[in-house]
């Protein structure tokens, strides 16, 4: 039965071709079938990151076609918005790794690359100050996740 969903979801996963909907249906209906473990998958961080991403492209609309999006642990929200995710972990970006390593945080990198918007666990706001919130993905298990804009002052490039 594993085989199975994983073999419906494989293609999907892989070929970008699939909406993120049909993905968390496919990890859903597996879930009901008892193929996700207890349905620990399907009420994931992954799938929340997934949830937010799909709120984000749905109503978002960017004016700039070259916006871009920072976030940790970017996998997922990189999977539904491609080249807009700017990774913050340190593990697939130097730059913010380099931050990390010199200055324990990663708030100076972001303030330097002047992003739009942040997809990340509702806790962002503690290290910015010029956050205006959008939208929020409940997730009590770990902490809500939220999209937030950055709001920079006028004539600071963006």
């Amino acid at each position: 039965m594993v085989r199975a969903a994983a073999a419906q979801l494989s293609p999907v996963l892989f070929s970008r071709s699939g909406t993120i909907e049909k993905i968390c249906t496919l990890i859903a209906k597996a879930a009901a079938d008892g193929v996700a473990d207890d349905a620990k998958f399907a009420g994931s961080w992954q799938i929340k990151k997934f949830e937010a991403a799909a709120w984000f492209r749905e109503n978002v609309s960017p004016a700039n076609p070259n916006y871009r999006v920072v976030a940790y642990s970017a996998g997922a929200t990189a999977f539904s918005l491609f080249d807009h995710v700017i990774n913050l972990d340190g593990l697939a970006n130097d730059s913010a790794g380099e931050s990390i390593m010199s200055s324990h945080s990663v708030a100076g990198y972001v303030e330097r690359i002047k992003p739009d918007y942040i997809i990340e666990v509702c806790h962002a706001e503690t290290e910015y100050d010029n956050l205006e919130r959008l939208h929020l993905v409940p997730f009590p298990q770990q902490g809500d996740y939220c999209i937030d804009r950055f709001i920079y002052e006028k004539g600071t490039p963006q």
